[in-house]
């Protein structure tokens, strides 16, 4: 549910239907299976991976480039709206572990996912939000 709802949102502010965003939302929602290796990408877009890699081209994008705003987006969204633990963000996120993950999380923002929860948390409650 929280996947199709930043689908939605994405679309939104889109509101263009590119290849690189129908590939973004296939992404969303193959995360945390294994079918988001460009391989099971590609097939489940009933195309090579070759084809893949020429279509994102042609879209100034890359499979690599794809799959780390979509984890950014999902990491800061679950931080910031969801209880859940760190470990079990990691897992959504098609993450091996949490230590790589925490290690991509401050590699694409340079605070750790615990800080930016917690930095989540605070500014909601000064806020009310």
């Amino acid at each position: 549910a929280v996947h199709e709802a930043l689908l939605d949102k994405q679309l939104e502010r889109s509101g263009i239907n590119s290849f690189v965003q129908k590939v973004r939302n296939r992404l969303v929602s193959q995360l945390p299976s294994a079918e988001f290796s460009q391989e099971g990408l590609a097939a489940s877009l009933n195309m090579s991976v070759s084809t893949l890699h020429r279509r994102l081209k042609a879209e100034q994008s890359g499979y690599r480039k794809i799959l780390e705003e979509v984890r950014q987006d999902l990491a800061t969204y679950y931080l910031g709206h969801s209880t859940e633990s760190i470990s079990e963000i990691a897992y959504h996120l098609g993450f091996n572990d949490v230590s790589n993950f925490s290690h991509a999380f401050f590699r694409w923002f340079n605070v750790s996912p615990r800080d930016y929860r917690k930095r989540s948390v605070d500014r909601s409650l000064s806020t009310g939000v």
